[in-house]
């Protein structure tokens, strides 16, 4: 998600960028969200970036520092190698998502540009945005979702954590891939609609009568075969779709699919055993089929 400052900001901001500091990247686990944003240039010079993801990362380092997990990365995976510490993530998923809170409110309280990785897989987080936005007086909203088939989902999430684990052992950063576990991507798709629960809350937040209370609210969606849309609300106005007359300007505000599998594992260390569980039952049939497929098949898309 792209969130846009007050009106009347409280320091000097970037000429060459909007005025919108808040911007929510809904995307899925392991569809790309990062390399969306990127791409369509929705955050500007300044901008905060703000990841569960990245505190997982300072929870972890502390936590391995004070000899929490040592017997956790003294099993070995079926690959003939240790546990890494990414793949302990869902162990400090509850307090990454308390202190990501801590923080936005920080930042909102500013009057700061924000960019939020995450997933839209709660459906009271997009009512909550709009109030905390509009009482900030932040003048836009950009909800980023991007859309892709379950088994290409968890292709990539996959992919990512294998190629991260495989770049540890070959000297890369010694914290190794995230693993998200297959239920956790599973959980977002409902039926045999390709659109996922994300994508629902997203529009739901787009069409919330709290959305009349920001100036401008912006929902762009991709889709994997492309045929992206873009819709704009301004001043509560029903959402128009892009080139229908109204000229509209991209936001970013980026939301990571982590926050959606984080969303998932909150309910607690049960989901979080299951998740190293299901790490550990990976056979060594299983890493060589996936060594072949990263080296012979580099992943295009760049998932974010």
């Amino acid at each position: 998600m792209l969130v846009s400052p007050p009106r009347a900001p409280q320091r000097s901001q970037d000429p060459n960028q909007t005025s919108a500091a808040h911007r929510y990247d809904r995307r899925t686990t392991g569809v790309g969200k990062s390399s969306s944003i990127d791409r369509r240039h929705l955050a500007g010079q300044g901008w905060q970036v703000l990841d569960a993801d990245t505190i997982k990362d300072y929870l972890l380092r502390d936590a391995i520092e004070q000899g929490v997990y040592t017997d956790l990365l003294s099993i070995d995976l079926a690959d003939g190698h240790r546990l890494m510490p990414r793949e302990l993530a869902t162990l400090v998923h509850a307090e990454s998502t308390k202190l990501l809170d801590i923080v936005t409110e920080i930042c909102l309280s500013r009057g700061e540009n924000l960019v939020l990785e995450g997933t839209f897989s709660w459906p009271g987080l997009g009512p909550r945005l709009l109030t905390d936005l509009a009482y900030a007086e932040y003048e836009k909203f950009t909800i980023l979702d991007v859309e892709a088939p379950q088994h290409i989902t968890r292709a990539r999430a996959l992919t990512r954590w294998w190629r991260g684990r495989q770049e540890a052992l070959r000297g890369g950063d010694g914290f190794g891939g995230r693993f998200t576990p297959g239920f956790v991507i599973d959980a977002l798709y409902t039926g045999d609609s390709e659109e996922t629960v994300c994508a629902r809350n997203a529009r739901a937040a787009f069409d919330h009568p709290l959305a009349a209370e920001l100036p401008i609210v912006e929902l762009v969606v991709e889709h994997a075969d492309g045929g992206d849309e873009t819709w704009v609300k301004e001043n509560g106005c029903r959402g128009l779709p892009a080139g229908s007359g109204r000229p509209t300007r991209p936001l970013t505000v980026p939301v990571s699919g982590a926050v959606a599998a984080d969303r998932l594992l909150l309910v607690g260390k049960s989901a979080a055993v299951m998740d190293q569980e299901q790490l550990m039952q990976v056979t060594s049939s299983d890493c060589s089929e996936m060594t072949r497929t990263v080296s012979c098949s580099p992943d295009r898309s760049a998932p974010g």
